[in-house]
């Protein structure tokens, strides 16, 4: 996974586990995970990759369904931020106003800090 499309406090993935990036540098990408109330530490020689982006993950966000489009496409939106629309096509979730596919969590956190300057997170973190 490429450092230079993540920011510190993004969701990526190893294996099964989901954890949150705490540090990137030139050497890679440091990263935690909560189990059982213990924080594990995985460092820059784990392999790491995107998280899919799902409804689910919508959810856990705080979006939540507003309706559907024209085409049927169910569209999310988030409280608070009216200008963050998110079209579920069916095969990818698409930010509305640019027509930029998402396929991936940490691309959703980016883009809506770009948009909000707030972080997007889950209230239940790992």
């Amino acid at each position: 996974m490429n450092t230079k499309e993540l920011r510190i406090g993004n969701y990526i993935k190893s294996g099964t586990g989901f954890y949150k990036v705490v540090a990137l540098s030139t050497d890679g990408i440091e990263a935690t995970t909560k189990i059982n109330d213990n924080i594990l530490y995985m460092g820059t020689n784990t392999i790491y990759s995107g998280i899919e982006l799902t409804k689910q993950w919508l959810i856990d966000f705080g979006f939540i369904r507003f309706g559907s489009n024209e085409d049927e496409n169910d569209i999310y939106c988030i409280r608070n931020h009216d200008e963050v629309w998110i079209i579920d096509t069916g095969n990818s979730f698409i930010l509305d106003e640019f027509e930029f596919k998402i396929k991936f969590v940490h691309q959703l956190q980016n883009l809506y800090f770009a948009l909000t300057n707030e972080e997007l997170i889950k209230p239940q973190t790992f």
